[in-house]
């Protein structure tokens, strides 16, 4: 059996206006990772920097132009991928942003894991709102 992280969160701008912060380099650093390059397309790479040296190769698995993203990431040498998705859905004045990460195993070792990924998925749909919106920046307030 296994299972997922489905994290979500409304914002007052439309799915274009918040598109541009998940699909493109500059819009991912001001709220994801530090550093950012990436090939946007289907099976192009996506590199992303946390901290000083952490770097996580990813590979983009859908693009759906103002809708949707989703790329793929290592977990570790025993499970070698995570699927992320990022759905915008136009809801009244704004958009519904529905991130997915997973599968996960359901055994101790996932547990542990799936803890530390739901607190920083939802650190980071904050940040991305807080940013969209208000164009503040939390991450040294936790990271």
């Amino acid at each position: 059996m296994s299972w997922q992280y489905t994290g979500r969160m409304f914002i007052p701008l439309t799915p274009e206006m918040i598109y541009h912060y998940v699909s493109t380099a500059g819009g991912l650093k001001k709220w994801f990772a530090r550093r950012c390059q990436l090939d946007f397309r289907p099976g192009g790479r996506l590199n992303l920097g946390f901290g000083r040296n952490e770097i996580i190769l990813a590979r983009f698995t859908r693009i759906a132009p103002g809708e949707s993203i989703g790329f793929e990431w290592p977990l570790d040498d025993v499970r070698p991928v995570s699927q992320v998705e990022i759905i915008l859905e136009p809801l009244g004045i704004g958009t519904m942003v529905k991130l997915t990460d997973g599968p996960f195993e359901e055994n101790l070792k996932e547990v542990k894991r799936f803890q530390t990924i739901v607190q920083g998925w939802t650190g980071y749909l904050w940040n991305l709102k807080s940013v969209a919106v208000y164009g503040v920046d939390l991450r040294s307030e936790w990271e």
